[in-house]
C-alpha cells in the first residue's frame, strides 16, 4: 500500500490546492467537550498564515478547565487547480499539512477527482491514528485523521471560498455528533446534497422555460415565459442542461459512496464499546448513535429522491433536444421552400430576359449581312451615277449579295446552336453514364 501511495504521489497527481495571494488569515472551528456535564461547544478563531509555525505546536486537546477538543478543522479557501511547480502559497500549505501530520492524505487525496478512503499509516506501529482523504474535484477535498487515544479528530477542509460558510455551519450543526472523526464525510455529503437540491431547480427553470418554448408539454397552471433566442441557441442551451443533469449523475453517486463509507468505517453500533484507551466522554452515547445513523439515513433517502428526479429531468431535456431538432429542420425546410420559390422566380425572369436577347439576336443576325452590305455600297469609291433610270443599277446587285450572305448567316448560326446543343447533350449523356457506373 506505501509503494502505491509513492507512485501515485510521483506520477498521479491531479490537482493541487491554489489560495489567493491575498489571504492572510485562516479560520480553525474545534469542538470542545466537558467530561463533568457531556456539554459541547464549537469555538472558532482566526489565525494569521504566516505565523504558523507559532500556533500550530501550540495547539492543546485540553484547555485548563479539564476540557478537551473533539475535533478540529483548519478551513483553507482555494481553488483546487492542474498540478504545476510549487509557489509560496503552495508551500506554505504544505508546512501548515505536514504540522497536522496528513501528507500522506493529501498526497492520496491528490490522486482522485472523486471519492474517499483511508489512508494508511507511514508508521504502522501508530495503529491508534487513522488518516482520511476525500476529494470532489474542482469543489471540494478534505484530509483528517482520528487519534483513538485522545479521541480527536483534526483535519484540514480546502474548498473554495463560496462554500466555505456552508461547510463552517455544517460543522456546527453536526458538533453534537463527532466522534470517532466521521462528521467530516458526513459535512461533505450534506453540502453535495445541498448543491444537487439547488442545480437541480436551476434545471427545471430551463427546462420548463423551453418546454413554453416548444409547446411539448400538457401541464396546466404552467407560469413560465417562453425561453427567449433562436432554436439554435435553444438547442445548445438543453445540451448544457443535459451536461448539467450528468453532472448531478456523479454528485450523486459520489454522495452515495460518502454515505456507505461513513456507516461502513463508523463505530455505529449501539452494543459496542469504547475502544481501548479512548475515554469514555469522547464516544457518542446511544442517542447520539441514533441521531447519527438518522442523519445518514435521511441523506441517502434524498438521494433515492434525487436520482428520481434527475432521471426524469434527464428524459424531458431529451424531449426538448428532439423537439428543438424537429423544430429547426421545419424551419430548414421552409426556408428551402422559400428559396426554391425565390430562385424559381429569378430562373423566370432570367428565361424572359433570354427570350429577348434571343430574339434580338436573331434580328441582328437577319439584318446584318443587308447592313454590312448597304454600308460598303455606300462608300465613295462606287459609282454608281451612270443609270438614268430611279432604280440605280446597283440595287439589284445589293439583294443579290445580300440574300444569300444573309442565308448563309443564318445557316451557320443554326448549324452552331445545333452543334453546341448536341455537346451538351453527349456530356449530360456521359455523367449519367459514370454516375450509374459508379452506383454499381
Amino acid at each position: 500500500m506505501a509503494g502505491l501511495i509513492r507512485f501515485l504521489s510521483q506520477d498521479g497527481l491531479l490537482w493541487r490546492a491554489e489560495y489567493p495571494s491575498n489571504l492572510d488569515q485562516l479560520c480553525i472551528s474545534e469542538i470542545w467537550s466537558d467530561p463533568v456535564d457531556s456539554w459541547r461547544d464549537v469555538h472558532e478563531r482566526r489565525i494569521r498564515i504566516e505565523r504558523e509555525k507559532e500556533w500550530l505546536p501550540n495547539i492543546s486537546p485540553k484547555d485548563e478547565d479539564g476540557r478537551h477538543v473533539v475535533s478540529r478543522i483548519i478551513w483553507v479557501p482555494c481553488e483546487l487547480v492542474p498540478p504545476s511547480e510549487g509557489s509560496a502559497a503552495a508551500t506554505i500549505l504544505s508546512q501548515l499539512i505536514h504540522s497536522v501530520d496528513l501528507e500522506a492524505a493529501y498526497a492520496v487525496s491528490r490522486t482522485m477527482f472523486a471519492g474517499v478512503t483511508i489512508v494508511p499509516r507511514k508508521d504502522a506501529a501508530i495503529s491508534n491514528v487513522r488518516s482520511y482523504a476525500l476529494s470532489f474535484h474542482p469543489k471540494l477535498a478534505m484530509i483528517w485523521s482520528f487519534d483513538s487515544k485522545t479521541g480527536v479528530t483534526q483535519g484540514v477542509c480546502m474548498a473554495e471560498p463560496s462554500q466555505m460558510p456552508s461547510l463552517q455551519d455544517l460543522f456546527r450543526t453536526y458538533s453534537s455528533m463527532e466522534g470517532y472523526g466521521k462528521v467530516p464525510v458526513v459535512i461533505c455529503a450534506s453540502l453535495l446534497s445541498l448543491q444537487i437540491d439547488l442545480t437541480q431547480s436551476k434545471l427545471k427553470n430551463s427546462v420548463r422555460e423551453v418546454e413554453q418554448r416548444t409547446g411539448y408539454h400538457q401541464w396546466a397552471g404552467r407560469h413560465e415565459q417562453p425561453a427567449s433566442g433562436d432554436l439554435s441557441t435553444l438547442s445548445a442551451r438543453m445540451s448544457g442542461c443535459e451536461t448539467r443533469a450528468a453532472s448531478i449523475t456523479r454528485k450523486i453517486e459520489v454522495v452515495r459512496v460518502l454515505t456507505e463509507f461513513a456507516l461502513k468505517t463508523s463505530c455505529l453500533s449501539i452494543n459496542q464499546r469504547c475502544p481501548p484507551g479512548l475515554k469514555e466522554s469522547t464516544v457518542l452515547d446511544d442517542g447520539e448513535k441514533k441521531s447519527f445513523e438518522a442523519t445518514v439515513a435521511l441523506l441517502q433517502d434524498r438521494l433515492r429522491m434525487q436520482n428520481i428526479d434527475t432521471q426524469f429531468f434527464y428524459r424531458r431535456i431529451q424531449v426538448q433536444i428532439h423537439a428543438l431538432s424537429t423544430l429547426m429542420a421545419r424551419e430548414e425546410a421552409r426556408s428551402s421552400i422559400r428559396l426554391t420559390s425565390e430562385a424559381k422566380a429569378i430562373s423566370q425572369a432570367t428565361r424572359d430576359d433570354s427570350m429577348a436577347m434571343k430574339a434580338l439576336a436573331i434580328m441582328t443576325i437577319i439584318f446584318l449581312p443587308g447592313t454590312a452590305v448597304a454600308t460598303i455600297f455606300s462608300m465613295p469609291m462606287l459609282n454608281w451615277e451612270t443609270s438614268t433610270s430611279a432604280v440605280k443599277s446597283g440595287f439589284n446587285l445589293y439583294w443579290a449579295i445580300t440574300v444569300p450572305l444573309t442565308t448563309v448567316t443564318v445557316l451557320s448560326f443554326a448549324l452552331w446552336v445545333a452543334v453546341e446543343r448536341l455537346r451538351r447533350s453527349e456530356n449530360s449523356s456521359h455523367l449519367k453514364w459514370w454516375s450509374k457506373l459508379e452506383r454499381t
